[in-house]
């Protein structure tokens, strides 16, 4: 259980931690190509979110899981014993 929630904890992590550009970074290194990344304000992810949610409200819950994760660290206990870059490599592209 997480520490201070009512919702089971489920230990996914790796034994690395990575930022997410760091993890963006990882999965082009094989492809030759030069990543490219836009920021996008997560208030205003938040408020399209909010408005969208009378029409969509799957839409509107992912766009709001994607805004908090934008401001939140994400980070899973370091379990396991396989590395992202190793994994990255050994995809065929």
């Amino acid at each position: 259980m997480a520490q201070d929630s009512p919702e089971p904890s489920i230990a996914l992590g790796g034994p690395d931690v990575f930022t997410q550009r760091q993890i963006g970074e990882l999965a082009f290194v094989g492809t030759g190509k030069e990543p490219r990344y836009r920021s996008v304000n997560a208030k205003l992810i938040k408020t399209l979110a909010t408005a969208n949610r009378p029409f969509n409200a799957n839409a509107s819950a992912l766009a709001l899981m994607f805004s908090v994760m934008g401001n939140e660290d994400v980070v899973a206990p370091s379990v396991g014993s396989r590395h992202l870059p190793e994994f990255f490599q050994t995809l065929e592209l």
